[in-house]
């Protein structure tokens, strides 16, 4: 509830919310379910509170590695990326990006790998990136579209089509 509140747009719902399970997560059934974890991290990740979200996506990929959850993992990772990248850290962005993809792309999780390689062309174009932004750009819609989601592909359409300056090194 509390990320899709945070969604939303309801952010005092999803403060009071993530609150109350983030400061029960050693004391819950919170610790033992990565997604949970992931899904607390990006709840703040849309609040934001980064620095907890960042602590929250390094708990989860913990949480999965440990327990050997290679989807939680590459969500994980995808949401740490994504979360740099909203940061300006863009070096830290694409180290995270591509084990992430490379974990979906072994599961033959199209819809996370989907938005994982949306996230990347994302990144690549705040760097200006042209050729590996539209790469990622295309994958992204290609795996939308083969899953008949085509508001995601629209998602998609509309931030290939927008201008960003490149950020300089």
């Amino acid at each position: 509830m509390p990320y899709l509140n945070s969604c939303v747009g309801a952010k005092k719902q999803a403060e009071d919310l993530a609150e109350k399970l983030y400061a029960d997560r050693e004391n819950s059934q919170l610790v033992g379910t990565g997604y949970k974890l992931v899904f607390l991290a990006a709840t703040y990740q849309n609040l934001p509170e980064t620095d907890k979200a960042l602590s929250l996506y390094r708990q989860a990929i913990a949480q999965a590695d440990q327990n050997h959850y290679s989807t939680i993992k590459a969500k994980a990772l995808s949401g740490t990326a994504a979360l740099y990248r909203e940061r300006g850290e863009f070096d830290q962005a694409l180290q995270h990006h591509p084990e992430g993809i490379e974990i979906l792309d072994r599961a033959s999780a199209k819809l996370d790998r989907a938005e994982a390689c949306y996230q990347l062309a994302l990144t690549e174009q705040k760097l200006g990136n042209i050729e590996k932004t539209q790469e990622n750009f295309e994958r992204a819609i290609q795996l939308f579209s083969e899953m008949d989601a085509s508001k995601q592909v629209e998602k998609v359409q509309l931030a290939a089509t927008k201008k960003t300056e490149k950020i300089p090194n």
